[in-house]
């Protein structure tokens, strides 16, 4: 039932990152969205999805789906530092279809490139993942999944992944459809 295992012990494991001044982790705002939409083109570039074609108008109709707070299976949360984005995620919950358990879902998690590899990411990534994990437990998620959707470096995520509890739980296969043929 959405159990979420425990870490695995490494050094340095469950030790809490020094605390970044500055740093926070909100819902998205309207002020967001022209930010978002242009984090948009390079959330999907990094991305396995990046052979799909980009959107930016349906972009913006997520957003504004995940600033109606009431109504929205979506949520989208941007990490702030000193007035600037560096980091955003958003997901979605929905009945799971084999039964009437919810399970809430990642759309995305993006760190703009230079925060990545440093104290600020780190920390923008933990509060964010936590901030989802307690939007999925507020909307009733008996399970909570994340994925590692970008091809940048694949372990470091599992790993962070895998410090915050979470479980390896299949693998991801793609395959790209020529239409053509």
């Amino acid at each position: 039932m959405g159990q979420v295992a425990k870490p695995r012990s490494r050094k340095g494991a469950g030790k809490p990152l020094p605390k970044v001044e500055w740093l926070s982790v909100r819902d998205l705002a309207e002020k967001d969205v022209e930010a978002l939409l242009g984090l948009g083109e390079d959330i999907h570039c990094e991305s396995i999805h990046r052979d799909l074609d980009y959107d930016p108008a349906k972009l913006r109709k997520l957003a504004e789906a995940a600033l109606d707070r009431n109504a929205s299976m979506f949520c989208c949360f941007v990490a702030e530092y000193k007035g600037g984005i560096a980091g955003v995620f958003a997901g979605i919950i929905a009945v799971h279809y084999y039964g009437l358990e919810m399970s809430a879902s990642d759309m995305f998690l993006y760190i703009p490139k230079k925060y990545r590899a440093t104290r600020i990411g780190a920390s923008a990534t933990t509060l964010l993942i936590s901030r989802y994990e307690s939007w999925a437990k507020k909307m009733g998620a008996s399970e909570i999944t994340i994925r590692a959707i970008s091809k940048g470096r694949p372990r470091r995520t599992h790993r962070l992944f895998q410090e915050l509890g979470y479980n390896e739980n299949g693998i991801l296969f793609k395959k790209d459809v020529d239409q053509d043929s």
